[in-house]
């Protein structure tokens, strides 16, 4: 027998006992001394054998209960008796006691699996100490179950391990003291309209003053009465020479430190619908205490040893309530396991939903498109080796009877648009409508605008659907969808509404795929039988985050811009080069070019200190550029007024475009030559070089100028001597990745891009690279996950992760 099963028995025989004697309506089979013999006695077993520091310290303190136990009254029996529960059970009250479970990554039942997610999916309401009313709240922010408050972990911890004297305290330091309250009530200060609740504690080296401005009058009285001692954490401030502390943690000290806001590293959580922080400590608390051991390992064993995975179980015990001090530069053992199970089951989902889309029945676009090869022989361009390869593999992919799933990416200018407008021309020439997507409504009229030059010639029908349009003009254009008389429609997210029916829709086009997710795409799919997709991207992602996060999709990289395109001069200048930028914008004027100007924020800002586009359009308009016309825009304004603006931009009425970053992806105007942006440390290096991929679009040598203010740091000044340098947008990607992680070209309100909890990026590319490599492999041997292994894990794709990870449902 192992020393872990002897442990288990060891606890049984101390558990089966106390259960009798806890519940009054059971016989009590042993009298009080006979029961305290017993239990000294297993005790002593336990300690004599192989066992653990922590192991001893859970035997030792059922021993210590148990000593002249026979000699207590029978209620503090009781009271004896439920305590050693509270230990012999081993809830993680002290996250210090080993749990008495199995330490390995071990393999689980399907049912096994189905009744510990059944527990995790119970309402939070149900968790001891929330009830209905913080359930409400707690729902509102996205914590909704057990598991969801299980995955609510701390932004940071705090080591209240060593308690400070008073009189060594130093100003700005977090601290933690004991002392007598020698004060508490409420006090007035002159020219203070509002109460403040001071409470004065002193420990015989120096007084500190407690400070609460916002308080619920009444209860601080009650807990925190003169000749207390009480224990408190909190910043020191200093006033008036004196030291004190404003909204400190406390409790009521009894002797010990056995508390879970205190003697220990304490989890520090992020505001909850303005629950307290030591409501939502004592909340986990108890979750973790009750739940946790349902948090069962679902990957298969044999990957979990591969790269030495934590039981999930162990993972969320540790991360809520860790023994030691986390390194927050450095990844834990316990975040690795959840962060790699995450990212897992994402590579898994979008995995399957390929091989599903793979398997669907679609349209055969075999035949050779006349109107196609006439619009490559009017074309004043010839296609790069680029362009022809990626469309071959496109005709290849629609020529197929299934559907058709790719991703095209390629950098600014590389000439995606015409691709896909040449695939769409082989649906068409085979009696198929296309809708052609974009995330707004300046990138769906840019689209408009250049696909209706090229129809011109070939006979194609396009007319638009934005929601900025009228009702009856909305109604009118769908009705004449419905008949078959659009071929392509152009649109934005108005393509997703109900109603929109095409009579024959044969391909999806949607530019700026990082924008729309896996569960958009497949809404657009349903507005057909299985049409081909294809998803464009101008915004350079690494290839490890493409094949992963475009894990559906086969990927065809456009790595070739087309001939005569002179590459951009790029320069970054400080303040005093301003004047010389200027310089550079009117003459480019006189010789009948155009510019922009692109600035951080809309309007100032109290917050910071940077220029904005609203102010400094006045001061460009009045003061530097007084005869030319110099005209704003930005994602604020009315759609009918950016429209306006960017149509007399495109046809030179405007020279100087003062802009945002709504700009920064779909505006094609081939006369515009300078691309100046302001406070360039506060954009990504992806970002920067979409913005730079506005100019460099015609025949004239384009210049982008970077105006960097006096205080940057020398990081930023290293990323932006990147940028000038290269001009390559997967390889600028690469660098944005490994600085600053994964935002500059998903941003945080795009739906496009999951939303990992627990996954953080740089940090975990290479559990990403292994978790997609794991999950491809698996699904190459079993593709349909159907081996009595693999059956857990696609119960867990089809009924938990689709959702967490807003993935469409498999199965």
């Amino acid at each position: 027998m192992s020393q872990e099963e002897k442990n288990v028995n060891f606890l049984s025989a101390i558990e089966r006992p106390l259960s009798f004697y806890e519940d009054e309506k059971k016989t009590k089979v042993q009298g009080p001394e006979a029961l305290s013999i017993h239990i000294r006695k297993t005790c002593r077993s336990a300690l004599a054998s192989s066992i653990n520091e922590e192991e001893k310290r859970v035997f030792r303190l059922v021993q210590e209960l148990f000593s002249g136990f026979e000699d207590l009254s029978e209620k503090e029996q009781l009271s004896r008796v439920r305590k050693a529960f509270t230990i012999t059970r081993v809830k993680p009250a002290d996250p210090e006691i080993r749990y008495f479970q199995r330490e390995e990554y071990a393999s689980i039942s399907l049912k096994e699996i189905k009744a510990s997610q059944k527990k995790l999916d119970g309402k939070v309401q149900f968790v001891k100490g929330v009830g209905p009313a913080l359930g409400e709240r707690l729902g509102r922010v996205g914590i909704k179950n057990v598991g969801d408050l299980l995955n609510h972990f701390p932004s940071r911890y705090e080591d209240r391990r060593q308690i400070q004297k008073i009189g060594q305290l130093h100003e700005g330091e977090k601290a933690t003291v004991i002392g007598e309250v020698e004060f508490s009530g409420v006090a007035y200060y002159r020219g203070l309209r509002r109460k403040i609740f001071e409470v004065i504690v002193k420990d015989g080296t120096g007084e500190l003053k407690l400070k609460w401005f916002q308080f619920s009058h009444g209860s601080l009285e009650d807990r925190i009465q003169k000749t207390h001692k009480i224990i408190v954490c909190g910043k020191v401030k200093k006033f008036r020479s004196r030291m004190e502390m404003h909204h400190p943690d406390f409790e009521v000290f009894k002797g010990d430190l056995d508390s879970i806001s205190f003697g220990r590293i304490v989890p520090v959580y992020r505001e909850v619908g303005g629950i307290y922080q030591k409501t939502i400590r004592r909340i986990l608390h108890n979750a973790v205490a009750h739940f946790s051991h349902f948090r069962q390992g679902v990957i298969p064993k044999a990957i979990a040893e591969r790269h030495d995975l934590t039981p999930p179980w162990k993972a969320v015990r540790w991360i809520h309530f860790p023994s030691s001090l986390p390194d927050p530069e450095i990844r834990s053992k316990a975040q690795e396991v959840l962060s790699f199970e995450e990212l897992f089951f994402y590579c898994l989902s979008l995995g399957l939903q390929k091989q599903s889309i793979k398997k669907g029945n679609g349209f055969s676009f075999q035949k050779s498109s006349p109107r196609g090869e006439k619009l490559l022989g009017e074309l004043p361009f010839e296609l790069t080796e680029a362009q022809k390869r990626v469309l071959k593999s496109i005709r290849e992919d629609m020529a197929s009877p299934h559907p058709m799933n790719r991703l095209l990416q390629g950098d600014v200018g590389s000439g995606k648009t015409i691709v896909a407008f040449l695939a769409a021309l082989s649906a068409i020439d085979h009696g198929r409508q296309v809708a052609f997507m974009a995330p707004t409504e300046i990138l769906a009229e840019q689209h408009m605008h250049t696909l209706k030059q090229w129809a011109l010639s070939v006979d194609v029908k396009i007319e638009s659907l934005l929601g900025k349009q009228k009702p009856a003009q909305k109604q009118e254009t769908i009705q004449r969808l419905k008949e078959g008389k659009i071929d392509v429609l152009v649109g934005t997210h108005a393509l997703l509404e109900k109603g929109v029916e095409f009579q024959a829709l044969g391909l999806v086009v949607v530019d700026e795929q990082h924008r729309f997710g896996v569960r958009q795409r497949a809404v657009l799919r349903t507005k057909a039988q299985e049409p081909d997709v294809l998803v464009m991207s101008a915004t350079p992602i690494p290839r490890t985050l493409a094949l992963t996060l475009y894990g559906d999709l086969d990927v065809s990289i456009l790595d070739e811009l087309p001939k005569g395109r002179k590459p951009i001069v790029s320069e970054m200048v400080t303040e005093r080069g301003r004047s010389k930028v200027y310089a550079e914008i009117k003459k480019a004027v006189q010789e009948g070019r155009q510019a922009y100007v692109v600035y951080p924020l809309v309007n100032p800002s109290d917050r910071l200190e940077a220029r904005d586009a609203t102010t400094m359009a006045d001061e460009l308009r009045q003061n530097v550029f007084p005869n030319i016309r110099v005209e704003l825009i930005h994602g604020q304004m009315p759609g009918l007024e950016r429209e306006l603006i960017m149509k007399e931009f495109h046809q030179g009425k405007i020279q100087l475009l003062v802009s945002t970053t709504v700009i920064e992806v779909g505006i094609d105007v081939p006369n515009a030559t300078i691309m100046v942006i302001e406070h360039p440390e506060r954009f990504g290096l992806a970002q920067l070089h979409q913005l730079r991929g506005r100019v460099g679009r015609g025949e004239e040598r384009s210049f982008c100028y970077l105006i960097c203010p006096p205080k940057v740091s020398k990081q930023a000044k290293e990323r932006l001597n990147v940028f000038v340098d290269v001009h390559d947008g997967f390889l600028l990607a690469e660098e944005d990745l490994r600085v600053r992680g994964p935002g500059d070209f998903f941003g945080t309100a795009q739906s496009g891009y999951p939303t990992f909890k627990l996954a953080v990026f740089p940090r975990d590319l290479d559990l990403l690279e292994a978790a997609r490599r794991e999950a491809f492999s698996l699904l190459e041997r079993d593709p349909d996950l159907l081996e009595p292994e693999n059956k857990v894990l696609h119960w867990m794709v089809s009924e938990v992760w689709s959702e967490r990870l807003n993935l469409v449902r498999i199965g």
